[in-house]
């Protein structure tokens, strides 16, 4: 699960998620969505938002043709539960022809999305908490899958994701082939959010220059460039392959102390200051990350310097990659790719 207002769910059976696993959560072994991304993570009533999804395929025989779908139109679903919204969605899959979709529902395909918040979204809301800001909440699906995406065979039960992901041989793909989600947007008449500011990533100490930051890492195909040791990373190989018994190096992406906001929804109805609470993920498609989620700024105490972590080089010589998402607690996220070259 992604934390954040966003939601990614490794599809089995329905789109319920439990607690992640931190053991295996930052090592990218199969299809994996690490975030989505809107460009104004508080939108305001008839706003545009533009939505970008940072993926990887760690899987053993990567690349492959990966397919990306969206899906938009649910808005103040009962409850403000994502449940609400599947019902809608049940027949429909990217390939729909847009003449037989109802006027609301928007569909794409690939890495990024935009979709149009309703101009009436915050005077049809009827739930509000006493002291609350008014609101409206729209909720965007996705699936990614590494096979064919099409609609969910109907089993009978109570309707989960209403897609499904095939193999050649038509059987329906598991969780390292498919990946399906939702991100819930909230919108305000004035309170504004915006997304982290991250500006490169350190190792070693060092500042090293990245493979990419924000939406380039998403939407530019990843560059086949030699990796030079003077101004980009470089680690040596460790024979115990990521163990405890490697040395450890520090790991940090650089983040502007600005990105920490006031909190206003929920200080507004608290009715005293509270920050954002922003926290920071690492992934690695080998090697191993030791504390992969790391706190950024509390609502109380504020910042916190110490959010790198630990990495420990693989075994194998090569190019693999580091990744750091920076998440607030508002829907805003923001991150940077390094490329690590691993020497003998």
């Amino acid at each position: 699960m992604l934390l954040g207002r966003s939601v990614v769910v490794a599809v089995t059976v329905t789109l319920v998620g439990c607690a992640p696993s931190f053991d295996s959560q930052s090592k990218v072994q199969e299809l994996r969505v690490f975030a989505i991304q809107k460009d104004n993570p508080y939108p305001k009533p008839g706003d545009t938002v533009d939505m970008t999804m940072l993926w990887a395929d760690g899987a053993p025989n990567a690349p492959r043709d990966v397919v990306i779908a969206w899906f938009s139109g649910c808005f103040n679903p009962p409850g403000d539960l994502f449940t609400g919204c599947l019902e809608q969605f049940a027949g429909i899959d990217a390939t729909t022809d847009p003449a037989d979709l109802p006027d609301t529902i928007e569909v794409g395909e690939g890495p990024q999305f935009s979709f149009t918040i309703p101009s009436d979204i915050i005077t049809r809301k009827d739930r509000l908490a006493e002291g609350a800001q008014p609101f409206g909440t729209a909720f965007v699906f996705f699936a990614a899958c590494a096979g064919r995406l099409d609609v969910a065979p109907d089993d009978g039960e109570d309707l989960s994701f209403p897609l499904a992901c095939f193999g050649p041989d038509e059987s329906m793909l598991g969780a390292d082939d498919f990946v399906a989600g939702y991100s819930q947007v909230f919108v305000y008449d004035e309170l504004t959010n915006a997304n982290p500011i991250l500006t490169g990533f350190e190792i070693n100490g060092r500042e090293v220059q990245p493979d990419c930051i924000g939406t380039n890492c998403a939407i530019q195909p990843i560059p086949d460039v030699p990796v030079d040791c003077d101004v980009m990373a470089c680690v040596k190989a460790c024979p115990d392959d990521g163990a405890k018994s490697c040395p450890d190096i520090p790991i940090k992406p650089i983040i502007d102390r600005s990105s920490a906001e006031l909190d206003t929804a929920t200080t507004f109805l608290e009715d005293r200051e509270l920050q954002e609470q922003m926290w920071v993920n690492y992934y690695a498609d080998s090697g191993r990350v030791e504390g992969d989620v790391r706190l950024l700024n509390d609502a109380l105490t504020g910042w916190n310097e110490d959010f790198g972590t630990n990495f420990r080089a693989p075994s194998e010589p090569g190019v693999m990659f580091i990744w750091a998402v920076a998440h607030d607690n508002r829907g805003g996220a923001e991150w940077v790719r390094v490329r690590v070259q691993v020497n003998p």
